[in-house]
């Protein structure tokens, strides 16, 4: 019997806020651990680190509700308040 050569081809879609909401959970529980210790020393910039990720987080939030609920992208050009109400008007 010969050798078939088979190609495969698969659509994968990989959405960002999931890795960036367990980024946000380590940095909250790293501060935690580290404000019960009482080591404070660099405290602050990884709560700043934890704060913009949880910024990026919502926003990728909003990104993804608007593709599942309208089926289309939110065009990154509109305002964001445009974006929620897009979001809130569907839900």
């Amino acid at each position: 019997m010969g050798k078939i050569k088979v190609r495969l081809k698969a659509h994968r879609r990989i959405y960002i806020h999931n890795d960036i909401g367990n980024a946000v959970f380590y940095f909250k529980k790293r501060v935690d651990e580290r404000v019960a210790k009482d080591d404070r020393e660099g405290v602050g910039l990884e709560i700043i680190a934890g704060l913009t990720l949880l910024a990026f987080e919502v926003e990728a939030k909003f990104n993804f509700l608007g593709y599942k609920l309208e089926q289309t992208p939110i065009k990154l050009y509109h305002s964001r308040r445009r974006r929620s109400n897009l979001c809130i008007r569907q839900i």
